[in-house]
């Protein structure tokens, strides 16, 4: 029920979900709370799916998950929460879920092109300076993306390789291109457990 990451290094590679929350007991309330370490997850099902909250506070999070059907990069019935850390999900477009407008960080939403196994996405600020590049492992229909970096009143292009995808500006906590952004409320943020 509660899968709580606070450092080290992991690397998941799942015919199904990556990393799952889930209880038969409607007291507990799920949740899959990341805090800090590298955590890469390669799935074929839902990359993260909490049957309550996903909350990321600190780390990176990398997720290449499902690139066809009805599961997606990270999956929360009680909302999905980025409070800081790092974030990159890579996965099928169908069944988006977006970060709630509630988070402390600043979240790129992109859903526009398909985007070429082996492509390598760029991001960066007004100057032309790097902010992230990484390289897809699977074809992605929609992107999500939160950085530190990602400032308010900041202007970004997002690029696949050398192909500008979008650029943009953050005036509010979740910036949608080519999705559309639900306006969910994620839940309070849980309490880890002890």
């Amino acid at each position: 029920a509660y899968v709580e990451i606070g450092g080290g290094t992991i690397y998941i590679t799942a015919s199904d979900d990556g990393i799952n929350a889930a209880s038969d007991d409607e007291r507990v309330n799920e949740h899959i709370i990341i805090s800090g370490g590298t955590i890469t997850v390669d799935a074929s099902g839902d990359g993260l799916d909490s049957n309550g909250t996903i909350y990321v506070t600190g780390g990176t999070l990398i997720v290449y998950g499902p690139t066809t059907g009805a599961d997606t990069g990270l999956d929360a019935d009680g909302g999905i929460l980025i409070d800081g850390g790092n974030v990159f999900v890579a996965s099928s477009k169908e069944m988006i879920e977006i970060p709630a407008s509630n988070s402390k960080s600043n979240v790129l939403v992109y859903g526009v092109n398909t985007v070429q196994a082996g492509s390598e996405i760029i991001l960066t600020n007004a100057d032309g300076g790097e902010m992230v590049r990484i390289t897809l492992k699977k074809q992605a229909q929609a992107i999500i993306l939160s950085t530190p970096e990602l400032a308010n009143n900041g202007t970004y292009s997002l690029y696949a390789d050398e192909n500008l995808l979008a650029s943009f500006s953050v005036t509010e906590t979740i910036t949608a291109i080519g999705v559309r952004s639900n306006g969910r409320q994620g839940g309070n943020p849980p309490a880890p457990r002890n």
